[in-house]
């Protein structure tokens, strides 16, 4: 603060007015006997602090001399999450866009950015450490939807699980980390394209198709002995107007209301029109055996 006269033995200190977004942590006394003295002092920056400057003054008083200085500190650089999508759901097995903006009034950026994205107890689902920190527009991916994140790694973020934080987290050294967070929920839809082959040597005319495919099939997600089962037209939706192509989806809020857990998902009594049943191993000594995939949720 510079000299102050006449000299005294202890000089303390105030602000001469509270300031938005610093918090200022001043020593309590200094000597003030000749000229001139250091004193460090630290400063606590908001994480809503907005990039750029930020002034306060510091008066300090004694019973011989009072003075005061103007401190000026430099908030940047800065992150900004610009946008998710496809938006505040994210269907799985589609991939999440995260665009974020590094703000800098020198073009100063950080030295990198963080991705993390935790689901509602707040364990790490997803990690990407060390990505683009310079001044400018950016963009990570969440692939899928899935975790990358041990013991779970290639498991779907299940909805029951959600809504899921994704944060951004800038870092720099000799810098507070600057943080940025929204939030999206991840959704649970069953689809699959349907192909009824049309024998060789036969037209479209006398072949069966598709048509009335509903009448049997059963859509079963199975957890252990648990069986959630999905049938009929008000459940399964069928489009397509090729009636030897057809596309399935089952779109019900109990998908998203599913416990963790490694699941089979089968496809029973999955016929065309004239009653050919697909068979998944093409082995008849066995039975008919659904076509089955698995799918896991945590």
């Amino acid at each position: 603060m510079g000299a102050c006269s006449p000299d005294c033995d202890a000089m303390t200190f105030s602000m001469q007015s509270s300031v938005q977004y610093l918090t200022v942590n001043l020593p309590a006394t200094m000597p003030c006997a000749g000229s001139p003295h250091q004193q460090p002092f630290t400063v606590d920056i908001d994480p809503e602090a907005p990039v750029g400057p930020i002034q306060f003054e510091l008066f300090g008083a004694s019973s011989a001399a009072g003075c005061s200085t103007v401190v000026t500190v430099t908030v940047e650089p800065d992150v900004n999450l610009i946008s998710l999508v496809p938006g505040a759901t994210l269907v799985l097995g589609n991939d999440l866009t995260i665009s974020y903006e590094v703000i800098s009034s020198t073009g100063a950026g950080f030295d990198q950015v963080d991705l993390e994205i935790r689901n509602s107890s707040d364990t790490l689902v997803f990690a990407l450490p060390g990505q683009a920190g310079a001044q400018g527009n950016h963009a990570l991916v969440w692939p899928e939807g899935k975790w990358n994140q041990a013991p779970h790694a290639g498991a779907f973020a299940n909805p029951t699980n959600g809504p899921y934080e994704v944060k951004l987290i800038g870092k720099k050294t000799g810098c507070s980390d600057r943080e940025v967070t929204d939030s999206v929920n991840t959704k649970l839809e069953i689809e699959a394209d349907v192909k009824d082959d049309i024998p060789s040597g036969a037209t479209p005319a006398r072949s069966a198709g598709l048509q009335d495919m509903l009448d049997a099939l059963k859509i079963v997600v199975k957890l252990g002995t648990t069986e959630t089962v999905f049938t009929g037209a008000g459940t399964i939706t069928v489009t397509g107007a090729n009636p030897h192509d057809r596309h399935i989806k089952i779109d019900a809020s109990s998908l998203n209301a599913l416990p963790d857990g490694l699941y089979e998902a089968l496809f029973r009594d999955l016929r065309d029109e004239i009653g050919n049943f697909s068979d998944a191993d093409g082995v008849p000594s066995n039975g008919i055996q659904p076509i089955m995939f698995n799918l896991e949720l945590r």
